[in-house]
This record gives structure tokens, sequence and C-alpha cells, in this order.
């Protein structure tokens, strides 16, 4: 390992161990701002309730919001995130967000660490370090889009497939309606 590597290793060890150190200020505030993403009745319910049975939406904010934290400070690679926040995406696919309301709680994450983080960023080290840790939290927003997208394009072939099953059983009704009648009015015809 040359000279470089070694003073490039010990910056991001001094960043990651100050992540550390606010790593639970971090998390509870985040969490606070992704539960507030939800109407006001409903937060007090999914931050309090953590059962994953009564409360899947609480469950997964409160586990994977952790683990997406705890990825980005042991720096995996964002492809590795990728389950955690589609188990937070996925329910907000449904819910009444549009894209960008959907994978907000990324950008909320950004703003919440400058915010814990402003004091001790003055210092050069720990700002290239930042910004490099704001890099990363950039690539799973954009995988987040990703994943949004096609959780409500999986939306929208359920509907369209409802549609079509929908149709399909509305035109055998019809379609025997009419057989009825054409046996109705012609009895006597071993045609039909």
């Amino acid at each position: 390992m040359t000279e470089d590597q070694i003073i490039e290793r010990s910056k991001s060890a001094m960043f990651k161990d100050l992540l550390k150190e606010k790593q639970r200020e971090i998390l509870e505030s985040w969490r606070d701002l992704v539960y507030n993403t939800y109407p006001h009745d409903a937060v007090k319910f999914l931050s309090g309730q953590k059962d994953r049975f009564a409360n899947p939406v609480g469950h997964f904010i409160h586990t994977e919001t952790e683990t997406i934290l705890n990825g980005l400070i042991d720096d995996v690679d964002p492809a590795d995130l990728t389950e955690s926040m589609d188990k937070i995406i996925r329910i907000r696919s449904v819910q009444d967000f549009s894209p960008s309301q959907a994978v907000t709680f990324l950008r909320q994450l950004k703003d919440t660490v400058r915010e814990k983080l402003n004091g001790e960023l003055s210092d050069r080290q720990n700002y290239e370090q930042y910004l490099s840790f704001d890099s990363r939290i950039d690539s799973l927003i954009d995988m987040a889009f990703d994943i949004y997208s096609k959780c409500r394009e999986q939306v929208f072939e359920i509907k369209v497939n409802e549609v079509k099953k929908r149709s399909a059983v509305l035109f055998e009704r019809a379609s025997r309606s009419e057989r009825y009648k054409t046996e109705k009015n012609n009895p006597n015809d071993s045609s039909i």
C-alpha cells in the first residue's frame, strides 16, 4: 500500500468514526423526517408501533433506514442496499406519493447528516469524506428512482391485467346472454 493510500484510508476512518459517533442521533432524526412525510394523524402510529404485522410501513421504515445508514457508513456497495430501499419504496409507490416524494427519504438523510455534522465539516479532510458520502447517497437516489419506476410498472401491469380479466368476464356474460336470446327465439334450431 502506498503512502497516499494509507493517508486516504486514515482520512476515511476519521470521517467514519465521526459518523458512528453521531449515528444514533442521525438515525433518529432521519426516521422522524421520514415518518413526517405521512399524514399527521398517521405519524404517531407509524413511529410508535414497531410490530411488522400490525404496522408493516413503520416496521420497514424503522429497520431499513438503519440498514441503509449502516451500509453507507460501512461503505458497502450501493447495489447491496437495493433490497432495503425496495422495501420502503415498494410501499410508497402504491401510496399517494409522487416519484420525488417517494424517494425523498434519501434526500432527508443527506440533510440530516449535513445538519448533525455541520460543526465537524469545517475540517477539510472530513469535508472531502463528507462529499464522497453525500455522493454515495446521490447514487442511492438514482437507484431509488429506478426501483420506484419498476414498482409503478408492476402496479400498472396489475391494473391492466385486472381490466383485461373484467373485460373477458363481461364479454363471456354478453356472449352467454346473446346465445340465450338466440336459443329462446329459435327453440327448434339444432344448429345453435
